[in-house]
This record gives C-alpha cells, structure tokens and sequence, in this order.
C-alpha cells in the first residue's frame, strides 16, 4: 500500500519527496549495487550493474524506478557513499525523476 501511496505522488510532478539515506550495505552477489536504508521501509537500490541502470525504490511490480545514464549511476553511488563515510545523511529529492542530492544538511 506505501508503494502504491508513493508511486501516485511521485507521478505527480509538482511533488516532490526526499528520500533520506542513513546507511548503505554493498550487494556482495550483485557487483555494482548497493543497498540502501532510508526512511522508507520498502528496500531501496541504486544499481549500477544492470541493463536498466538507476535508483530503485520498492521490489518486483511494486517498485518505482529512477533510470540514469552510466555516469550519473556511478557518480550518485560515489556521493551516498562519500555522505555515508563522513557520518553524515544523504538526502535525494524525487518527482517524476532524480531532482537533487546532497549531503543532508548542506
């Protein structure tokens, strides 16, 4: 039911929603995803790997999917890592696409 609540406000583009990461965990058997844990509690990706490249939200036919190019997936893992590091939150602002991220608070 989160799911569906979510992916009907994200459809709206006038909305836009934070998703605030606190940690992330490397996905040993999926080489270039990592495991997100935020506010939310459906599980979130950023998958870097795949055919289909970018942050998921949710699983299966309930998820919702950001798709990014490449270097925009590589470089948004880079930053929730560098966050994560430095004990610091990393919040991503969500429409119908990736609007903004950044170090909580900054």
């Amino acid at each position: 039911m989160r799911i569906f609540f979510l992916t009907a406000l994200l459809s709206f583009s006038s909305y836009a929603f934070e998703l605030k990461i606190d940690r992330y965990k490397v996905e040993p058997e999926r080489e270039g995803s990592i495991e997100l844990f935020t506010n939310l509690k459906e599980r979130s990706f950023i998958d870097c790997q795949s055919f289909i490249q970018g942050l998921r939200v949710g699983e299966f036919e309930e998820s919702v999917f950001f798709l990014l190019n490449p270097y925009e997936c590589t470089d948004l893992q880079a930053r929730v890592i560098k966050s994560i590091k430095r004990r610091k939150s990393h919040c991503i602002e969500l429409a119908s696409e990736i609007i903004s991220d950044k170090t909580c608070g900054e």
